[in-house]
């Protein structure tokens, strides 16, 4: 998944400006930077947590705390000069929620021009958006499974998405298995995850 995210963001950094839309109907945060470093993009999301999380000011990265905001300086430091991958840090915010910080190299530490790294931002505390048409899209789900699927995400159990579509715990057990055999997962925990990944494209319909 990252790496197909390092891709895209490669991409819109060489200047496909629909891909940059593109970016800014994606969940997760994403901003790229130069060698400097300074930041050339950041979609919808970043500029959200960007002021707010984190800081970014005379091409230094900050947080609430020093040494959160050193390491944070030094991840984007081993992406642009040494082509190294961060793992994901994790940044205190006022929510109680953490942020998620990865970042990705995107460039050869030998050529200055262009994007060299990317910042992927992930909130914890954003609940997934996922629209029913979006399920019935990617899964290729009738508009109950996708009512369903989009219940089950939320959080509902089964006796309350029974209870708020008018449905009896057979209709419902029907509808899952199709969504099971669709989706190609077994469990719901499973579904759940792989819902909540597909809610990090929330692309436009």
């Amino acid at each position: 998944m990252i790496e197909r995210r390092c891709e895209v963001t490669h991409a819109a950094a060489q200047g496909g400006g629909d891909l940059a839309t593109t970016l800014d109907h994606v969940a997760l945060g994403v901003v790229l930077f130069d060698a400097q470093p300074d930041l050339l993009y950041a979609n919808l999301q970043a500029r959200r947590i960007l002021g707010t999380s984190i800081s970014f000011s005379n091409g230094r990265l900050a947080t609430h705390g020093t040494q959160q905001s050193a390491q944070l300086r030094q991840a984007l430091n081993g992406a642009i000069n040494s082509g190294e991958r961060s793992g994901a840090l994790s940044i205190e915010q006022d929510s109680g929620y953490p942020l998620l910080v990865q970042f990705i190299s995107l460039g050869d530490p030998q050529v200055s021009a262009g994007a060299r790294a990317a910042m992927f931002l992930i909130d914890t505390g954003s609940a997934p958006q996922f629209s029913e048409q979006l399920a019935a899209k990617l899964f290729a789900l009738t508009p109950t499974e996708a009512r369903v699927a989009a219940a089950m995400l939320r959080g509902l159990r089964g006796d309350e998405i029974t209870l708020s579509m008018g449905i009896t715990a057979t209709t419902f057990a029907f509808h899952l298995r199709n969504i099971f055999r669709k989706t190609g997962v077994t469990r719901q925990q499973d579904l759940v995850a792989l819902l909540s990944r597909a809610a990090a494209l929330r692309l436009s319909e």
